[in-house]
């Protein structure tokens, strides 16, 4: 038995000690070295910073009441000092009838690799120095103003007193850069990207891609006020996604009656195109994991079938609520709380929450999506949508964007903002590519895996 797991049974025992019915204990350690490259003044700099997070979260009950609290202290003093408080603030809660008993908790892949972990500087380099020739193979007027690998492991430990003791290592890299093109300095194209293991970057695709993304921005075009058909890239449906939408499928806020989704299971809310699902053990899926923040195992959960409302997502308490079974989708995140890898910690109360949402994918290629479209645009990035309301409606601008003539891409948009209900938006989809990418949303939890999709309209607004 690992010292971590020492750690979580003393608090097992002191809990006992202070008269606790119940007791979960829950340990991250988090371990993140940023390197980055940086041109000022016409010279490049480098600057790499490591940094270590680790704490304990404790969930107890006496008398039926149930509390939390956290420290990053682990002495004996602290740790006692906790729970006495975690208990001090317990509180009557529906649903909760003891923690989540021992269930099989199955491996799942590409979430871990010894490599990544231990990234050495001098391995760090040549990938950016791979990743920042793919760039300038395209167009050797593009300048690279930033450029940045990430690489983190992140370890938790959930010990509770009916039995639960499991363990997870995982592990996350990623590349980024900033953009420009010569000629075109007031252009700025950020790229990201982030997967599991260092063999899942494909670093010459990743620069290429980004190089085209940029080019494509430098002939900036105004449109009209109207309504167009639109693709969406993946990173787009991650903003319209990752709020509203996915709180109207935690079955907390369901049961609330807070969710415009309540009551609607076996009915039509989106197009016949759409099929969605929540999947904590997806292959290489940036929130991919054994167990969920409760140690209940992560599952695949069908949300949306061609079109129709199938189910929610559940913890174990909103589980024994509806007398259901958990989806596994018990998260420790509370927002703001944000990473570029893996938003979750040990100070946020557990919550109903996605992991990797998932859109299925089509048969169409993005050139067919495009090819496919008179008149119409295409959005690579818009703002962040955590500003959208509860209802669904956002108004949002356009970061990046192009234009479609005949079935061409012919400019990028200059000024714009997308209007529109999410809702809505997902009854007008009229085709779903082929292609996958995994991308995280801005100040939020999880992921979506999703292809580009094709909207039959979208209301768009020029700021012109």
């Amino acid at each position: 038995m690992t010292d971590i797991f020492s750690i979580a049974n003393r608090v097992l025992k002191i809990a006992e000690e202070e008269g606790a019915d119940h007791c979960e204990v829950y340990i991250m350690n988090r371990n993140k070295t940023d390197y980055t490259f940086e041109v000022k003044a016409g010279k490049k700099t480098f600057n790499g910073i490591s940094s270590t997070i680790r704490g304990i979260a404790i969930r107890a009950a006496k008398g039926g009441k149930l509390g939390f609290g956290y420290s990053s202290d682990f002495s004996e003093e602290a740790l006692r000092f906790t729970i006495r408080s975690v208990l001090s603030v317990a509180e009557e809660t529906q649903g909760f009838e003891g923690f989540t008993t021992p269930k099989t908790v199955s491996e799942v892949k590409g979430t871990y690799d010894d490599e990544t972990a231990n990234l050495s500087i001098e391995k760090a380099m040549e990938l950016i120095d791979l990743f920042e020739d793919s760039i300038k193979g395209v167009n050797e007027d593009i300048l690279i103003l930033e450029s940045s690998l990430r690489h983190c492991v992140i370890s938790t430990v959930i010990v509770n007193t009916a039995g639960v003791e499991v363990e997870e290592k995982g592990t996350y890299i990623g590349i980024g850069t900033t953009l420009s093109v010569k000629g075109k300095e007031k252009i700025t194209y950020p790229f990201n990207s982030s997967r599991r293991t260092m063999n899942s970057l494909d670093l010459e695709k990743l620069g290429e891609t980004a190089a085209n993304d940029v080019l494509r921005l430098t002939e900036k075009k105004s449109i009209e006020t109207g309504d167009y058909e639109v693709i969406l890239s993946p990173k787009v449906l991650a903003e319209l996604l990752s709020y509203s939408f996915t709180t109207s499928l935690c079955a907390d806020q369901v049961q609330a009656k807070l969710s415009v989704l309540e009551g609607k299971v076996g009915e039509k809310i989106a197009s016949e195109k759409l099929t969605l699902y929540d999947d904590g053990t997806y292959e290489e899926g940036l929130y991919t994991t054994k167990f969920d923040d409760e140690g209940t195992p992560t599952q695949k959960t069908l949300l949306i079938e061609k079109g129709v409302l199938k189910g929610f997502l559940y913890d174990s308490i909103t589980a024994n609520i509806d007398n259901v079974e958990s989806t596994g989708n018990c998260v420790r995140w509370e927002p703001p709380t944000w990473d570029v890898f893996f938003a979750r910690s040990f100070s946020c109360r557990p919550r109903v929450w996605m992991s990797n949402l998932v859109i299925e994918p089509g048969s169409k290629k993005l050139d067919e999506l495009v090819g496919e479209i008179s008149k119409g645009l295409f959005l690579l990035n818009i703002f962040s949508g955590f500003t959208m309301s509860p209802s669904g409606d956002f108004n949002l601008p356009v970061v990046h964007g192009y234009i479609i003539e005949k079935g061409e891409i012919t400019g990028a948009i200059k000024e714009a903002t997308i209007q529109g209900n999410v809702f809505e938006t997902l009854k007008g989809i009229n085709a779903v590519g082929a292609d996958i990418d995994i991308v995280i949303p801005d100040s939020t939890s999880g992921s979506l895996i999703s292809p580009h999709i094709r909207l039959e309209k979208l209301k768009v607004i020029s700021a012109d």
